[in-house]
């Protein structure tokens, strides 16, 4: 299996931005605003898994690989 690179854009206050056209395929969206409304923060797609970065109970993962 081929990884890519898929680029998924975060302002300094952890808002969603933005994402690329690879991004949006993926997800099945056609634009931002549907990405917004359908997927809000690709965090909900994380397995939890020891070693790997998850949608943390009481910490951003944001701040996490910051």
């Amino acid at each position: 299996m081929k990884e890519e690179l898929l680029l998924i854009y975060y302002d300094e206050y952890d808002e969603f931005l933005g994402a690329d056209r690879k991004s949006l395929d993926l997800f099945g969206c056609k634009d931002i605003y549907e990405f917004k409304e359908k997927i809000g923060d690709v965090s909900n797609f994380f397995i939890e898994r020891e070693g790997y970065i998850y949608k943390f109970k009481n910490y951003n993962w944001l701040d996490f690989i910051n």
